[in-house]
């Protein structure tokens, strides 16, 4: 279907009917994408070795005019030659055109060029003569001298050649040796090469960028227009650009005076534009260097790769204009974005500024902001990376872990002994799996849930280890409500636990080593015991790899560290008091991130840390009814220091930095719990919920076992 024009959405300010009266070309290298981001080719100066070109105010090319420009040619009347120093007139239709594909003002008033507000050094080369009314361009060598005494990074040269010539292949050496790129067209007489191919050797190879005309049918499908040469043997300094362009007739008012002008000459300006806006953001390039850009970010349209046909492809100026393979530098090390995201755990803040965030200095998003960071081309570019920092879901990961267990018990078991010196206790469960036998029905899994051993090992000394056993001094209310071991607290990876015993007493010292891993993260840590009818004390040491309270770090520059070290302490107690029973516990713990040298993260303080929890009980309805205020693990204090780079430093050439403060201190707030408990001789029921103090986060779960 054809929409209407007046039906038509207009994308943005810039998307006006001057710019759609060259719609068709422009749409297909994103064009538009260039002006919407104000790369417009501003004083940036392209030399166009052509038949002239002119300023006129009535005409598109008003105020481009740079006053550099140079009429090279004469005039021949009655065989007698004279300077002509007329760098326009009524004989530059054809450069006159071709100025205005890259430099076209936005007037309103004709055709806009892809580059609207570079200007344009106008190199006129052509002879004229009078008697017989013929042009001759003779004067390019001369021209691309000037282009390189004056110190142009750009030239077009929408012109063939006649074959092998020495003095132009000097010239364009010349002006590559200073970084000049000439983009010439590349003919249209059907060859299988571009005309001007003769010319290049391996000496100012560097130096030329040939395009080749896409048939204006090009909406349709990709098609080399029928009268243009092909990239041949220059495929790989060769491109493709829309050969048909809409421009205003010389010496027209613009009012009717728009038409079509085509061919490699038509297409050559649309690559010399981008070169413009290239050249306008990053001024510190060489035309060379805007050629490879152009060379390496073009569309590939023909055969895979490069081809003898497209070459390099289809100019792309969204493309062209975007990062290439961008680097983080946090001042002394260049750092991938590759796969770089960072995950912070629920126990950390950062995410809010000001009066959400107490005593924050920057927010995590704040500090992400405005990061200047270097491409494969050593282009600036300033952007957000806050996109790039998660959290666990935490309502998804309970809800997951909650389905998990409701699905074990349901099909749970126990096995173990009891010995004189020694007991053990296994628990398993036949899991769903995703597979699906040849009949359709499940495949299940049978996998360990938990093991305890205990072994005497002489006198009041006894061998104790385990998987996935929990030392509570609390009960965790159907895991509704935050385990109250610290060790599994700042590290659910502890699962493995070993160690001695040793009653002392009433009471008992107990020394445990804990392990564990997954993925790339890895747990280690060691806890000392004591315990006695007053309560527990307990003193331990995590040293976490890969993770920070058993949260993944992520990956790549923006990680949240490489792991941790937290030097933790826990007491827990509990009392009866007639039908009322009372416990509760309490941990602070002290944490040492580690700092990668890779990492934008560069300094970080001492974290401290907290989590508590409080439960009230008695005996009702024939069961047992419970009550309780549990806090999470939360950072009370977590300071860190982020190195980004914040600008650039064009006279030096390099990146300037700053360092930017973030309060990762999460937030106090306790949840609500509650739980009910009734066992019968065959039967138990359980019920437990617990929310958070705005009701926001509320879960809940029951379970009703009976035995035969």
């Amino acid at each position: 279907m054809i929409t209407p024009k007046d039906q038509q959405p207009i994308r943005s300010s810039n998307d006006t009917v001057e710019f759609r009266r060259n719609y068709n070309a422009t749409e297909f290298v994103n064009a538009l994408y260039a002006i919407d981001n104000g790369w417009t080719g501003k004083g940036v100066a392209v030399g166009v070795i052509d038949n002239g070109a002119r300023g006129t105010a009535a005409e598109d090319l008003n105020g481009a005019i740079d006053p550099r420009s140079r009429d090279f040619g004469q005039v021949i009347t009655g065989g007698v030659r004279a300077d002509r120093n007329v760098i326009g007139d009524e004989n530059s239709n054809h450069g006159n055109s071709v100025s205005q594909i890259i430099a076209g003002r936005r007037n309103d008033l004709g055709a806009m060029g892809y580059a609207p507000e570079a200007n344009i050094v106008v190199l006129r080369v052509d002879d004229y003569n009078a008697d017989t009314k013929v042009q001759t361009y003779v004067w390019d060598v001369r021209a691309l001298d000037y282009a390189t005494e004056i110190g142009l990074k750009v030239v077009n040269r929408s012109l063939g050649s006649t074959g092998p010539r020495t003095d132009l292949q000097a010239a364009v050496q010349k002006f590559g040796a200073q970084g000049g790129l000439l983009i010439n067209s590349a003919g249209n007489n059907e060859g299988t090469n571009p005309e001007d191919a003769v010319n290049v050797t391996s000496a100012n190879r560097s130096a030329w960028l040939f395009v080749v005309a896409l048939d204006p049918a090009f909406e349709e499908r990709y098609t080399i227009a029928e009268y243009s040469n092909h990239c041949g043997t220059m495929m790989d300094i060769c491109v493709t650009a829309p050969g048909t362009n809409i421009v205003t007739r010389p010496g027209s008012p613009f009012a009717g005076g728009i038409a079509p002008f085509g061919g490699t000459s038509s297409a050559a300006p649309v690559a010399t534009a981008l070169a413009a806006t290239i050249l306008q953001k990053w001024p510190q390039l060489t035309g060379q260097q805007a050629g490879e850009i152009i060379l390496n970010t073009a569309r590939d349209i023909g055969k895979p790769g490069v081809d003898p046909v497209f070459g390099r492809g289809l100019i792309d100026f969204r493309a062209a204009l975007s990062p290439v393979n961008p680097t983080l530098n946090n001042g002394s090390q260049s750092l991938s974005i590759d796969n770089a995201v960072m995950v912070v755990g629920n126990a950390f803040g950062g995410t809010a500024k000001g009066a959400e965030c107490v005593n924050c200095d920057t927010s995590i998003s704040t500090a992400l902001s405005n990061i200047t960071v270097l491409d494969a081309y050593g282009r600036d570019f300033n952007g957000s990376f806050a996109s790039m920092v998660v959290r666990p879901d935490n309502a998804a990961a309970s809800g997951h872990w909650l389905r998990r267990r409701m699905e074990a018990q349901a099909s749970a078991g126990t096995a173990g002994w009891l010995g004189p010196g020694s007991s053990a206790t296994l628990g398993f469960a036949s899991l769903p799996t995703i597979h699906r036998n040849a009949d359709g029905s499940e495949v299940r899994t049978t996998m360990l849930t938990n093991a305890n051993f205990r072994m005497n090992i002489g006198g009041n000394t006894s061998v104790v280890a385990g998987f996935n056993s929990t030392d509570d001094v609390q009960r965790d209310i159907m895991g509704l409500a935050p385990t109250s071991d610290a060790m599994f607290a700042y590290s659910p990876l502890a699962q493995t636990n070993i160690g001695l015993n040793h009653k002392i007493g009433k009471g008992s010292l107990a020394v445990m080593a804990y392990a564990g891993n997954q993925a790339d993260t890895r747990t280690i840590g060691t806890v000392v015991r004591w315990q006695s009818k007053a309560g527990t004390l307990k003193v331990g040491v995590l040293d976490e790899t890969g993770a920070v309270f058993g949260t993944p770090v992520g990956a790549g520059a923006l990680r949240f560290g490489d792991g941790a070290t937290t030097l933790f302490t826990e007491v827990a107690s509990g009392f009866d008091a007639g039908a009322w029973s009372f416990d509760g516990y309490a941990s602070l713990g002290a944490t040492r991130l580690k700092v990668g040298s890779d990492m934008l993260i560069t300094d970080a303080d001492t974290f401290t840390s907290a989590r508590f929890g409080f439960n009230v009980g008695r005996q009702v309805f024939r069961g047992r009814a419970t009550l309780g205020l549990a806090q999470e693990l939360v950072a009370l204090n977590a300071q860190a220091t982020y190195t980004v780079g914040n600008g650039y430093d064009l006279a030096n050439r390099s990146l300037t930095f700053g360092q930017r403060q973030v309060d990762f201190s999460g937030e106090i707030s306790p949840r609500l719990t509650f739980g009910y408990e009734q066992q019968g001789e065959r039967s138990a029921l359980r019920l437990g919920t617990s929310a958070d103090g705005a009701a926001r986060d509320v879960r809940a779960v029951g379970t009703w076992t009976i035995r035969w």
